[in-house]
């Protein structure tokens, strides 16, 4: 199986996936919220790229290699369906950074070190240290020293799974909390500090190996870019909002991110003196990328079976209509990414536009996992659980009186639900009850 890939659900803030008006091919800034609104997925795309924000960062994708699918409400009324529409190419992930720290990538001379973690690590090891009873300046220890140092770092590593880790830093790192610049090749101002001087040096590689193999390497943004704050808040507004939040992380293609690096080199040369001068020279650097990709090959292409039913737009390959139909139990919509066979679900989709219907079987990976069976189930179970918000929709309350029925009445809901109790009678408001399968409430 090839596990490398996702599927992205694009929310409401997006009226169609494809409308029939003429494109804004000259991009300008809309805030306008009932004109945001008219906005399609795909003209944007075609315009600025693709670009979603995610909750964390997914150590299964790989840049320049993961395929992206999107999935939008598309009207369909079964709370189960969706439309699989199309998918992207991963160029890199992109964070919106203190502007403070990106100096510090970009200069190159120093790495941006997470103080406050070398000293809990140092402080930790010390009183490891103090237990074992190990003289530190004693040549015969200092094996023993190495190897209880090596030992709580590889334990600090393990603590939790890969991507966490590299969040938690990447998070610190982001918001410039407790990062300050360092050479790699530094030692502790106390030169007795031999201790500290294994501590920094293992946890040097540690970070290294987090952010990636060469530092020269991250600095290009083969795999991170970052976006410093101040030129993304003068970024165009997309119709699900502009990119104003440090520390977010962003899935992009390679024309977002083309359209980005070359802002940034602008803004570097020439800083706008109000936020109108700067979403102009936005503007202009859409257009002028947009204008030097002509005829150029993109990193997204066509797979060669879909040839016949899909077509480019930018870097966004768009199933043609009817699109595949995305089902999923209990509800179709959901956050951040699914992880799933790309190849496999490829092929689920030829069957689609062959006369084989249009419900492709979704290949998710953790599919042979039990533990991931379990906790798909229980998910599910919790995606079933009342709330104020689902209580009120469902039923016509208003969120108080939701509220009130929900702090006295939730197991008893429950218990109509799975057929322990009849009916659920609340005096003076109505009655809760089981019909053909669905639970329905009449009122007083």
């Amino acid at each position: 199986m090839s596990c490398q890939d996702a599927i992205l659900w694009i929310g409401k803030s997006y009226a169609e996936i494809l409308c029939g008006k003429i494109p804004e091919y000259d991009y300008c800034p809309i805030d306008e919220k009932k004109k945001k609104k008219e906005r399609c997925y795909v003209h944007e795309a075609e315009l600025r790229g693709c670009c979603r924000k995610i909750p964390d960062i997914y150590d299964w994708l790989i840049p320049e290699k993961s395929r992206i699918f999107l999935v939008h409400k598309d009207g369909h009324e079964e709370k189960t369906r969706g439309s699989l529409f199309g998918y992207f190419i991963l160029k890199r992930f992109e964070f919106v950074v203190n502007p403070e720290v990106s100096k510090i990538i970009e200069n190159g001379s120093t790495i941006p070190w997470p103080k406050r973690t070398y000293q809990y690590i140092a402080e930790t090891v010390s009183k490891e240290i103090e237990k074992s009873k190990i003289d530190i300046l004693d040549e015969k220890d200092r094996q023993k020293l190495e190897e209880k140092v090596q030992k709580k770092m590889e334990k600090f590593a393990q603590k939790k799974p890969v991507q966490k880790r590299t969040k938690n830093y990447l998070s610190q790192l982001i918001k410039g909390d407790y990062i300050e610049p360092m050479k790699p090749t530094e030692t502790p101002t106390d030169p007795s500090g031999l201790l500290e001087d294994l501590v920094k040096n293992l946890l040097q590689d540690f970070v290294e190996d987090l952010i990636g193999d060469k530092w020269e390497e991250f600095q290009k943004g083969n795999k991170y870019a970052f976006v410093p704050w101040t030129s993304s808040q003068l970024e165009g507004h997309r119709s699900c909002s502009k990119r104003l939040k440090v520390n977010s992380i962003y899935l992009v293609d390679a024309l977002t991110a083309e359209i980005t690096d070359s802002f940034i080199k602008k803004l570097s040369k020439n800083t706008p003196s109000t936020t109108e001068e700067g979403e102009k020279l936005f503007k202009e650097t859409v257009y002028e990328v947009r204008e030097n990709r002509k005829g150029k090959s993109t990193l997204t292409t066509i797979h060669p079976s879909l040839e016949d039913y899909a077509e480019m737009y930018g870097e966004l390959v768009l199933f043609k209509k009817p699109y595949p139909i995305f089902e999923r139990t209990p509800e179709s919509v959901f956050r951040g990414l699914l992880q799933v066979d790309g190849d496999t679900l490829m092929g689920e989709i030829c069957k689609c536009y062959n006369g084989e219907g249009y419900i492709p079987e979704i290949p998710y990976c953790e599919q042979d996992d039990e533990k991931s069976k379990e906790k798909r189930t229980d998910e599910q179970k919790d995606e079933k659980k009342w709330t104020v918000s689902r209580l009120a929709s469902e039923f016509g309350f208003n969120k108080t009186k939701a509220r009130a029925i929900l702090y006295l009445f939730d197991k008893r809901i429950e218990q109509v639900e799975s057929g322990d109790i009849a009916e659920l009678v609340l005096p003076g408001v109505g009655t809760f009850e089981m019909r053909n399968g669905k639970l329905v409430f009449t009122n007083a």
